[in-house]
């Protein structure tokens, strides 16, 4: 209803050459007709003391016991749900994923319709999801720097940061004595898996936060290591059988080795390495005696219908696994009625994208009427981006991207079977009401936009990533959110949730903010989302030794509203920045920077200078106090002059005397504090040109509902 009461406004500037930098001004809003008349007497200013104290009473939380259950998959992109594809435009009359359980789990749930993972590859977005810190912090940049033998090969930029990581469920297990259990893909440092002795500690104790991790089929018990994997699992799961399963090829077929599971497979795909080749063909690159490039041998490179029964599927078998754990977690009496918290990590849909014949055929027999977005038809636009198109020419192909996207809806339908299955079992044992429920994935892929497989880059369909949470009576149900939020915040919003805000020591903050529609945008604009991403590992040697170099690719993404801006940090790189407007170019086929930023109006470039500017805000609260993450330049190895200096200093595009990061500043959802609707907003003003300093002495409001607003806040010097 804030909507109808929106005002009608002029924003005019007067500015002079006499101070430096940006000035940010904000502003009060109270829309709603039925407190007009409480006008007079209002306190206004985001600094009052009344809305400090309505803050305070808004963060205490319940010490309710609440179960936690966390159902995520890998590389499971933001659109790849029935319910999500019904409600895009492309979708229509098209071929849609199967998920009548997520479907249902969405209308139950709040969904947040424009979540991006902090970091579009494994283990740093796993790293990132489950600790609520920033790459920086957190120090995994790469999937190899879950391995201790890599980590301590440098202690200051990696092994002390992960030593100090904390994720939710060693704070749920140490501080709120939860019976934890875990299954499926971890891809995490080991030492997550240990209590701490205080959440300052570098040290571990002898006690598990997680109970156990897998399964032992044979013997039918659930056990702990911490050296488990999916593809081990697998293969005990297969092995407890009493079935004889073929393991070889029928020559006469086009049949392959699944690296996976070691079991035959049939390639669906020219996108698959090994389609038409003679069955049996090692994927094997030619260093290692094969005769295929290496790029040609990755896990990327294996797609098609598997020859298992559908009780043999990595899918089916941690479905199992985790059905097991909840008839434990919820009706065994050594649980002593202790609150739980059991984490189902699925490995579907990432590669290899072998799926079982139930689910492949459905789809192979509609796979015509698939979308296939037009990057995938024409990717000439890649010219004027920082990412290259695969080697591979067949992933331009639209009929070997149908065939490639039959096993990857399969296979997020067969995910989808096993998460109702789960659900179910907590509305039998009347679990539901008491449960948090989540649902996200760690990164999203490609499948052919951009003439790309995988993640790694800032591109929607590698970064963007589903998001739901269900709690009946206090989680809205059927609720979405539009607003761009970030993975790092998963960890402060179970914590505040579950009533343990006071552990949290991370870098996210809670999405109840959003949820209960409580966000004012405080002291700094709470609307924006930033991803990172950073290639370089550690080598061996003595000093701080990476491999690649600083910024040859983007490594910050920062998203305001439809904007997404691409930098990376060196000031000096050759690598393209990236500007987007998402509502005008939802495939993002036209870089507004790049070859275009020399003609770029002065709207972008003030739009472009604006997200640079909340991307330096974003950075200098997260930059660890003195520990100086984004400012040091030690944490680069030495490359550079630290992320904030860097950035500051790159403009790929022209110098303006002025810009304004808004021409039309609309105002956000207000917050209902007390008896008044108060929201802040972020006006940017600065100039980049060579002169005198610029200034703004004076800001004028005109029209009849100027008076709703208060200019206040000017900070200067960004």
């Amino acid at each position: 209803p804030w909507k109808n009461f929106l005002p009608s406004i002029s924003l005019f500037v007067s500015a002079i050459l006499s101070l430096s930098g940006v000035v940010r001004g904000s502003q009060l809003y109270i829309p709603d007709e039925s407190f007009q008349t409480e006008l007079a007497s209002l306190k206004v200013g985001s600094n009052s003391e009344e809305i400090q104290q309505n803050e305070i009473i808004n963060e205490i939380v319940s010490k309710e016991k609440l179960n936690v259950l966390f159902i995520m998959t890998d590389q499971q992109r933001f659109d790849m749900i029935g319910a999500i594809q019904n409600q895009m435009p492309q979708y229509k009359d098209k071929t849609k994923v199967h998920t009548p359980n997520l479907d249902k789990l969405m209308g139950e749930s709040t969904s947040f319709m424009r979540h991006y993972t902090q970091y579009p590859v494994c283990a740093p977005a796993r790293s990132t999801l489950f600790t609520g810190c920033t790459v920086e912090r957190t120090g995994v940049q790469t999937n190899t720097l879950v391995n201790e033998d890599t980590y301590r090969l440098d202690s200051l930029l990696f092994d002390e940061k992960i030593k100090e990581m904390r994720s939710f469920i060693q704070v749920l297990s140490q501080e709120d004595d939860y019976v934890c259990e875990y299954y499926g893909k971890w891809h995490l440092p080991k030492k997550l898996y240990y209590q701490t002795s205080g959440s300052n500690t570098t040290t571990t104790a002898h006690r598990r936060s997680i109970r156990y991790n897998a399964y032992d089929f044979r013997n039918d018990i659930p056990i702990f290591y911490d050296s488990v994997k999916v593809k081990d699992e697998l293969a005990s799961c297969i092995d407890a059988s009493k079935e004889r399963l073929r393991k070889d090829v029928h020559k006469e077929t086009n049949e392959q080795i699944n690296i996976y599971n070691e079991y035959p497979y049939t390639p669906a795909t020219k996108i698959d390495t090994r389609y038409g080749y003679p069955a049996g063909t090692p994927l094997k690159p030619k260093n290692k005696g094969g005769i295929f490039e290496p790029w040609q041998t990755s896990q990327n490179c294996v797609i098609g219908r598997d020859s298992l029964p559908e009780e043999y599927s990595a899918t089916h078998c941690l479905a199992k696994s985790a059905l097991h754990a909840l008839d434990r977690l919820i009706y065994s009496e050594k649980n002593d009625n202790k609150p739980w918290s059991l984490v189902v990590s699925f490995n579907s849909p990432h590669p290899p994208m072998v799926s079982t014949g139930k689910y492949f055929d459905k789809y192979w027999g509609l796979r015509d009427d698939f979308f296939v977005p037009p990057s995938v038809i024409n990717t000439s636009h890649m010219k004027n981006t920082p990412y290259k198109s695969d080697k591979n020419p067949n992933i331009q192909s639209v009929d070997a991207v149908k065939e490639w996207m039959v096993s990857y809806y399969a296979l997020v339908e067969e995910v989808d079977h096993h998460i109702g299955k789960l659900l179910r079992k907590l509305d039998e044992a009347g679990q539901t009401k008491n449960t948090l429920v989540i649902f996200t994935s760690d990164h999203g892929e490609s499948l052919g936009a951009h003439g790309r497989r995988g993640k790694g880059t800032f591109f929607e369909e590698s970064i963007r990533v589903p998001l739901m949470m269900r709690l009946p009576d206090k989680i809205p149900h059927g609720k979405s959110i539009d607003i761009p939020t970030s993975s790092i915040d998963v960890f402060s919003t179970i914590l505040d949730y579950t009533g343990n805000k006071v552990y949290d020591e991370s870098d996210g903050k809670s999405l109840r903010r959003f949820i209960d529609e409580s966000n004012i945008n405080h002291s700094h604009d709470n609307e924006v989302a930033v991803s990172e991403t950073d290639y370089r590992d550690p080598t061996a040697g003595d000093g701080h030794h990476l491999t690649r170099r600083l910024g040859d690719k983007p490594n910050f993404m920062v998203v305001k509203d439809n904007w997404k801006l691409t930098i990376p940090k060196l000031a000096s790189s050759p690598t393209k920045d990236q500007l987007y407007n998402i509502a005008l170019d939802p495939f993002e086929m036209n870089n507004m920077l790049g070859h275009n930023a020399a003609s770029a109006s002065t709207e972008i470039i003030g739009k472009a200078e604006h997200l640079k500017a909340l991307l330096i805000e974003w950075m200098e609260r997260m930059n660890g106090g003195s520990k100086g993450y984004y400012s040091n330049p030690v944490f680069n190895a030495g490359e550079g002059r630290g992320d904030i200096v860097e950035v500051k200093s790159r403009r790929t595009w022209n110098h303006l005397p002025v810009w304004v990061s808004d021409t039309e500043l609309m105002i956000g959802q207000p917050a209902l504090i007390g008896s008044t609707y108060i929201r802040n907003e972020y006006l940017f003003i600065g100039r980049t040109s060579q002169g005198k300093d610029l200034g703004v002495y004076s800001i004028s409001l005109e029209g009849k509902d100027g008076h709703f607003f208060d200019l206040t806040g000017f900070v200067g010097a960004r």
